[in-house]
């Protein structure tokens, strides 16, 4: 099958760049013939054309069998190019342009959380997908250590940088921090899962906090919009609500707080909270699911949405 994934840009190394990555990749090796178009190029493209065609031209893009167009703005050049198409919301920011200036709808609509499927689409009446943003789980390797050594703040937008690195000092931890561009001086953003590996504890939110958890990490969420803490066994379900964006709690926590949450350290290897989040975040599942959605052989019949989550009996061929 000949697949389109579309995204605003692939020049950084953001979350929705790395859902769009592996998520093609993934495709790629079920035997798919996978197109990646952005508007805005860069290095998380260039380092892409290894494994799939990354296009930036509109001119250059061929007829597909299925869409899985993210970001509304690559609506107006991929949609006309694609038989079935499935719009997938992961942000926020989806709708900044007018979709009233679409010529046709798209055969689903899906969100990665179920705040998304409220927030971006509640003024259009319809019934949304949540299918849960992929990662590539069977590559996740398990790292756990009895007692924490080093806290790794991974973010593009955190205020309370200083407040970490002081709580991370206290605590006598080695500090690390990636995404950050006045902290990332070494310039290897490309190595998001070897920096998660060394870690213990990450500090994160979205997808960070996603991969972090499927390899076996103590994740603590917090990011610019707040912080939820922890992210154990009975705060998963929670949490994924809103993608694990800190949108939860909106805590704004004191450096008291920040020393008890890296105190709250487990003494014993987080196997169910990794578990719980394999299950919900493995890549095939959301892979599989968004192209049934496009395809039409799966259909959210609930408003305003309907989960879907697992593997289906059939991977679409």
């Amino acid at each position: 099958m000949r697949i389109l994934l579309t995204n605003h840009s692939m020049a950084d190394y953001q979350g929705s760049q790395r859902h769009t990555a592996d998520m093609a990749v993934w495709l790629k090796e079920q035997g798919h013939d996978v197109t990646v178009a952005a508007q805005t190029p860069g290095p998380t493209g260039e380092r892409l054309r290894e494994h799939v065609r990354v296009c930036y031209d509109p001119a250059e893009l061929d007829r597909y069998d299925v869409g899985i167009i993210h970001h509304n703005t690559m609506w107006a050049d991929a949609h006309p190019r694609c038989d079935r198409t499935v719009f997938e919301s992961q942000g926020p920011h989806e709708f900044e342009y007018p979709r009233s200036n679409w010529k046709t709808e798209p055969n689903a609509y899906s969100a990665v959380s179920e705040e998304m499927a409220v927030e971006c689409f509640k003024p259009m009446g319809l019934a949304i997908a949540v299918v849960r943003q992929g990662v590539r789980c069977a590559d996740a390797l398990f790292f756990w250590k009895k007692k924490p050594v080093r806290l790794l703040l991974l973010s593009n937008a955190q205020p309370r940088i200083h407040e970490w690195v002081a709580a991370a000092k206290d605590a006598g931890l080695e500090f690390d921090a990636l995404g950050l561009a006045s902290l990332d001086s070494t310039g290897q953003r490309w190595h998001v899962r070897r920096h998660i590996e060394r870690a213990d504890i990450v500090v994160t939110i979205g997808r960070g906090a996603v991969e972090a958890a499927c390899m076996g990490k103590y994740v603590i969420i917090d990011g610019l919009h707040g912080a939820d803490g922890p992210l154990t066994a009975k705060t998963v379900a929670e949490l994924g609500l809103r993608n694990y964006s800190g949108r939860t709690g909106s805590i704004v926590p004191t450096p008291e707080q920040l020393r008890e949450w890296i105190e709250a350290y487990p003494s014993v290897a987080l196997n169910l909270v990794t578990k719980d989040m394999r299950d919900r975040h493995d890549i095939a599942s959301s892979s599989a699911l968004l192209l049934q959605l496009a395809r039409g052989e799966l259909r959210a019949e609930q408003e305003p949405y309907q989960v879907f989550e697992g593997v289906p009996e059939e991977v679409p061929a």
